[in-house]
C-alpha cells in the first residue's frame, strides 16, 4: 500500500464562526480571539440565539449579526461581510481520475466526502477528520492556540488510503477578508 501524507500548518488570525452546522466555538486562553471550527474544518456560520453567552465582553456593532466568522472581541468580524466564504478544498488523482472534496456555507456547501468521521474539541482546540465520498484521502484538521498571544494555528494532514499513488495532490483553504472597522 503507498502510504503519503502531506502536512501543512497555516496561522488564522483572531477567529470565530459558525452554528448552523455542528462544531465548536473555541476561545483563545485568556484572550480576545474566538473561532467555531465546523465539523467539517470549515470556519463562518451563523451565529446561535445565545451570542451573548460566547463572548466575555460586549460585541461590538457589526454590519452582519446573524453570522460570524473570524472575530476578534472589541474589533469584529473579519471574514462574514460579503460572504460566508470561508473554506476548503481537497482532491488528488488516482489512476487518471480525480477525487476531491470540500466545505464552505457558501461555496458549494459540503462537497464530495462521506459523512464526518470525527469531530472533537475542548474550549480551546478542535480536530475534525473527513474522507473523500469513496474513502481514498483522508483530511485532518488540528486546531489549537499558536505561540503566539491571541492567534491559532491550523494543521492541516492529507492521507492516501488507497492502494493507489496519489498524484497532484492539493488543498486550498479561502478566505474572503472584510475586516472592520472598514469590511469590504
Amino acid at each position: 500500500m503507498f502510504f503519503r501524507s502531506i502536512a501543512l500548518a497555516a496561522a488564522a488570525l483572531a477567529v470565530t464562526s459558525s452554528a448552523a452546522l455542528a462544531g465548536a466555538t473555541l476561545q483563545y486562553p485568556g484572550g480576545r480571539t474566538f473561532l467555531l471550527v465546523n465539523e467539517q474544518g470549515h470556519l463562518n456560520g451563523f451565529v446561535p440565539s445565545d451570542l451573548d453567552a460566547m463572548f466575555p465582553n460586549p460585541l461590538p456593532v457589526i454590519s452582519n449579526p446573524s453570522a460570524i466568522g473570524v472575530f476578534y472581541d472589541g474589533v469584529g468580524d473579519a471574514t462574514v461581510d460579503g460572504c460566508l466564504c470561508e473554506g476548503w478544498g481537497a482532491g488528488a488523482s488516482f489512476g487518471g481520475s480525480f477525487v476531491s472534496m470540500g466545505a464552505s456555507v457558501d461555496n458549494g456547501g459540503i462537497t464530495g466526502m462521506a459523512p464526518t468521521v470525527s469531530f472533537g474539541a475542548t474550549s480551546n482546540t478542535a480536530s475534525s477528520i473527513v474522507n473523500t465520498a469513496g474513502g481514498e484521502l483522508t483530511v485532518r484538521h488540528n486546531i489549537g492556540p499558536s505561540i503566539v498571544f491571541d492567534v491559532f494555528q491550523m494543521t492541516v494532514t492529507i492521507t492516501n488510503n488507497s492502494m493507489d499513488v496519489a498524484e497532484d495532490v492539493l488543498y486550498r483553504r479561502i478566505m474572503d477578508w472584510d475586516v472592520q472597522p472598514t469590511p469590504f
